[in-house]
């Protein structure tokens, strides 16, 4: 949620100061394949592709917020699916490929919204509303994490590679998720919280109290509605999801047996962005 403030600030004090970063070249198509695969994929040196993705879900990774906190949306922005290609000029896409992972990402969804304004004349304003959310906590019996080795004692033997994904100072910290399940990779517990709300649809508070990094795996069997669309170790939003499994744990029970974790309903104070005006995107 701070990020979400934190980014919307950036993009208010752009505006004010400079245009914001946008596309240079922007296709957008309708997608008329009827295939249930959606996918979003952030490539190195600005480029952006989405396929048969809805609106509702590009919103949602330009805005890093949940499908609960945008409000107003008309049912064709939920529900009509497109393919959209873009790509940076030569000089922004230069400039992004010597950003650190963060900041990239954050130009990239500025750019995203561009896209929207420019192509959708989507218009939208923030406001606060008391909402339904899960608040994730430390269960009774205590947490069952481990604790992420030091980075030095990842590399201690200096004869040995680095495994799949490692850096130059030992396994990079991440998660990789799939439906109905979440692996952590020397990952913190607020990583961990917006990771569920992606899952969940619903908007996930960390309030463990837990600092720490840790590694550790999460398995559960997803509701109908859950998991429509994941995102792979390499960035993209994987294709059409397995299907739902009628056995296995629901995600409270797995939280609670697997991690020592507890997902507690409660009502807090949210960020939503309320949608003023949207317009279907012309095809090109």
């Amino acid at each position: 949620m701070f990020r979400t403030i934190l980014l919307a600030v950036s993009l208010m004090a752009q505006q004010q100061t400079a245009p914001a970063p946008a596309f240079d070249v922007i296709s957008i198509k309708p997608d008329t394949s009827g295939s249930m695969a959606m996918r979003l994929n952030i490539a190195p040196g600005g480029t952006f592709r989405a396929d048969g993705v809805p609106l509702k879900l590009l919103m949602q990774e330009a805005y890093d917020v949940k499908e609960s906190q945008i409000i107003g949306a008309p049912a064709w922005f939920n529900t009509d699916k497109y393919n959209i290609e873009a790509r940076a000029d030569e000089a922004t896409a230069e400039e992004m490929k010597h950003l650190d992972p963060d900041k990239r990402k954050d130009k990239m969804m500025l750019m995203i919204r561009s896209l929207l304004v420019e192509r959708c004349k989507l218009a939208v304003h923030q406001e606060t509303k008391d909402m339904a959310i899960l608040s994730l906590v430390v269960a009774k019996n205590g947490p069952k994490l481990k604790a992420s080795a030091p980075p030095d004692m990842a590399t201690a033997d200096p004869g040995s590679a680095p495994g799949p994904g490692a850096g130059p100072n030992g396994p990079r910290r991440g998660m990789r998720m799939g439906r109905g399940e979440v692996h952590g990779n020397s990952a913190g517990m607020e990583m961990l919280a917006n990771i569920l709300s992606r899952q969940l649809g619903r908007t996930v508070v960390d309030n463990t109290g837990l600092t720490g990094t840790y590694d550790f795996d999460l398995k559960w069997t997803p509701d109908e509605n859950q998991g429509q669309m994941f995102r792979t170790p390499g960035g993209d939003a994987g294709a059409a999801p397995p299907p739902v499994q009628t056995a296995g744990p629901t995600v409270f029970t797995a939280i609670q047996e697997q991690l020592g974790l507890k997902l507690e309903s409660t009502k807090a104070p949210v960020a939503v962005w309320v949608i003023d005006h949207v317009e279907k995107p012309s095809a090109n």
